[in-house]
Order: C-alpha cells, then structure tokens, then sequence
C-alpha cells in the first residue's frame, strides 16, 4: 500500500511540475523559479516590492547558511573531530 501511495504522489507532482516548463531548459510563460503560488495562511507579502525583499531576504539566508556549513567543515579537518562527537550525538 505504502509503495503505491508514494508512486501515486510522485505521478501527480511530476504531472503539476512539468507544466511549468516550455521545453527542457525554459519556464512556460508566466512562471518565476521557485514561485509555486503555495501560501496556505496568506503570509506571504501582497504588493511586488515586499516580495521582492523578502525574496532577496530568503537569498542571503540562504547563502549565510552555506558559509556556515562551510565553517562547520573547516573545523572537523582542522580539529580531526567530528562535530556531532562534539556535540554528543551519537
């Protein structure tokens, strides 16, 4: 059962997915990367310039987040440790 709800799930998203594209490397008219209209509370900023900057906003957390994963790298091959040895997660 569970193995046919999960191909079942992924037909459908990949039916919803691929109207997104006109061909393998260009978005259908009207479509924004990573804009999939899902906003189920309403949160999301109403007029172009908030969204805008919250796009950008979500960039460079993005982005901090990616250095930050980086320092926690640099630390495990400076220290030889592991850092969830550090941490206490086995």
């Amino acid at each position: 059962f569970l193995y046919g709800f999960m191909a079942h799930v992924h037909a459908q998203e990949a039916l919803r997915f691929s109207g997104r594209f006109k061909d393998r490397n260009t978005l259908a008219d009207g479509q924004e990367p990573g804009a999939y209209g899902w906003d189920p509370l309403g949160l999301g900023p109403k007029n172009e310039e908030a969204k805008a900057k919250r796009q950008n906003q979500e960039l460079n957390n993005g982005r901090l987040a990616m250095l930050a994963s980086l320092g926690v790298l640099a630390e495990e091959y400076k220290t030889g440790v592991p850092v969830m040895d550090k941490i206490g997660i086995p």
